[in-house]
């Protein structure tokens, strides 16, 4: 609720900017009444308090992404990436939007959603509660960058296994310099050498990446840890998993 990000939100919509918010952004455009008797969604876990907070907002259910009057909002950040490729498609046209998608290693990014699906449970919170407190069996994994890293690879999959409240993931290169990603980001590293098991990263495009790492997850922690991954990250999992198990 910072009155300059208010603000400077408002002046965007005031210039008839396109307004896109990720996951839980969703709760600051509302706040600042861009969602004013709009359709809209947001991640599953902070729905309830936003729609109460903000009753003119109108909730659609099962769609990954909504976009009314320029303003658009996505369930968990996962939606990203399908709402990115429509933005795409919006610019620059299908053809465009599909060749990303193609080095993304995605077919598919309509906006079909399983609403119902995601939801606080109690297998959901049994697991984390279980996950939290066996400090003793927690592991610290390390991510080596080098120059030309899939920077959204590296970051499906190191966002993937820092939500299993059993696992830490820090990245490092040696050297205290700046890495230069795939696409041109520069990356620091947290440190000059992993204090944990090195990780590496599955081959293959990112999208893949992230099923590959939902996988990986199951096999080290149970099913169960790979659930609450994919709840928090608002993805379906369980169609794609089943998918890869059967290429195995």
């Amino acid at each position: 609720d910072d009155p300059a990000v208010m603000a400077w939100l408002q002046s965007q919509r005031a210039k008839h900017a396109t307004n896109i918010s990720v996951c839980a952004g969703a709760k600051v455009i509302a706040a600042a009444g861009l969602l004013d008797e709009k359709r809209a969604t947001t991640h599953w876990y902070y729905r309830g308090a936003m729609f109460r907070k903000h009753p003119a907002i109108q909730f659609v259910r099962d769609r990954r992404f909504v976009i009314d009057d320029k303003v658009a909002t996505t369930t968990g950040i996962t939606a990203s990436i399908p709402m990115m490729l429509t933005l795409i498609e919006a610019i620059g046209g299908r053809d465009k939007a599909e060749a990303v998608a193609r080095d993304l290693g995605i077919v598919e990014w309509d906006g079909r959603h399983r609403t119902d699906a995601f939801l606080f449970s109690r297998p959901f919170a049994t697991t984390v509660l279980r996950n939290s407190v066996a400090f003793w069996d927690h592991d610290r994994f390390g991510v080596r960058l080098v120059p030309g890293v899939d920077e959204v690879k590296l970051a499906l999959v190191a966002d993937a296994w820092s939500r299993t409240y059993r696992s830490r993931v820090t990245s490092f290169a040696e050297g205290t310099g700046v890495v230069t990603s795939r696409s041109g980001m520069r990356i620091r590293p947290d440190q000059s050498r992993s204090d944990g098991m090195e990780m590496e990263l599955p081959a293959g495009p990112p999208a893949p990446a992230l099923d590959e790492t939902l996988l990986a997850i199951g096999d080290r922690y149970g099913a169960a840890t790979a659930d609450v991954v994919a709840a928090q990250l608002e993805y379906p999992r369980r169609a794609r998993a089943m998918e890869l198990t059967s290429t195995r």
